[in-house]
């Protein structure tokens, strides 16, 4: 999730039209291995591509809540409203986050990228408040892990891993993902 992050970043300043970024960067709990996943994923994606130098990051911890998200974000945005954009490592936070950017009258202004592909996120896309999210897709979680389930039981070794995509969500895709959302979530 954090590569699709970082490569929506990347996309971003390509579109954006200036040379460098800066942004806020929502991280989850400090020392905790999917944050620290997700904060390699969008570094390695950035340096990868040859742009380091182009991404200046303000990162703070949020520990994946919302409340937090909302709170840091504002004490940010006190400081300066100079943002290019705003990332987060969840999408509580990232809404967290939105809800601080609507108060300073930045929506719509400002991206915004979570990850995750909560519901509300999703409807955050359609009305445009929110720019894009990385799905973390829960059934194919899960039907991995069935065929993992299924391979051990039938006595084969399963595979190491078994990936499932992330798959970034915009205006564009947002209806297909959607539904699979309320599959999952409920309405």
């Amino acid at each position: 999730s954090g590569l699709r992050l970082g490569k929506w970043l990347i996309d971003l300043r390509a579109s954006s039209g200036k040379d460098k970024l800066k942004g806020i960067y929502l991280r989850g709990v400090a020392g905790q291995i999917t944050d620290i996943a997700r904060s390699d994923g969008v570094k390695k994606a950035i340096a990868d591509a040859g742009l380091t130098d182009k991404f200046e990051f303000v990162e703070q911890y949020a520990d994946y809540d919302r409340g937090k998200g909302q709170s840091v974000t504002e004490s940010m945005l006190s400081k300066s409203t100079s943002y290019d954009f705003v990332i987060a490592n969840n999408d509580d936070m990232i809404l967290g986050a939105l809800a601080a950017v609507k108060q300073a009258g930045l929506a719509g202004k400002m991206p915004m990228c979570g990850v995750d592909g909560l519901p509300e996120a999703l409807a955050a896309i359609k009305s445009g408040d929110l720019s894009a999210t990385v799905f973390q897709n829960p059934e194919g979680q899960a039907a991995g892990g069935l065929q993992a389930a299924v391979a051990s039981l039938e006595g084969s070794t399963p595979p190491k891993e078994i990936l499932i995509p992330f798959q970034l969500v915009t205006k564009d895709n947002v209806d297909q993902i959607a539904a699979i959302a309320t599959r999952v979530y409920g309405k």
